[in-house]
């Protein structure tokens, strides 16, 4: 019995060896304790337990969307909703009594921490559509690709238009 036992562990380690050489990957802790519990060996099928590093959750090498797209979708946000909706924020909010804050949240944030209340805010919402983009694209998800930076641009570009319009008089 015990030569059983130790046979198919061999088998399994074996098969986790071959495994490996096919997929980079690394076999979690539990995985292995899952498989061994169970009884049975890593089926062809398995597909083992990845653990990744920021620096690879951050490129676009293993996924079909290009990193040059990718920068220029960005680049196009950061430019209306990073740059032109929080500076033209700050001059409505800052420059201008007879103007306030429409938006109850941002009203909030400017009020407790100041002009920092509302570029943490900002960037807030900047880096979690940039994740939900990130992780669209490993998920194979075009809208969760392409759907926040649009977004962002389009709402940047409308409301540093709209403050722009308000400041103008």
């Amino acid at each position: 019995m015990r030569a059983t036992i130790v046979g198919d562990l061999r088998s399994d380690l074996s098969a986790v060896s071959r495994l490996s050489r096919v997929v980079p990957t690394r076999l979690t802790r539990r995985t292995r304790i899952t498989n061994e519990s169970r009884g049975g060996r890593l089926k062809p099928h398995h597909v083992p337990t990845r653990t990744m590093a920021w620096e690879e959750y951050l490129q676009l090498s293993d996924t079909r969307f290009s990193e040059r797209e990718f920068s220029r979708l960005w680049t196009i946000a950061a430019a209306t909703y990073g740059v032109g909706d929080i500076v033209t924020t700050l001059a409505v909010v800052g420059f201008t009594d007879r103007i306030g804050e429409a938006n109850p949240l941002v009203r909030l944030a400017v009020a407790a921490y100041g002009e920092a209340g509302l570029v943490g805010l900002k960037l807030a919402v900047f880096g979690l559509c940039l994740g939900i983009s990130l992780s669209s694209a490993r998920a194979d998800d075009s809208w969760g690709y392409y759907l926040p930076p649009a977004l962002l641009a389009v709402v940047g570009a409308f409301t540093t238009a709209l403050n722009l319009r308000l400041l103008a008089g």
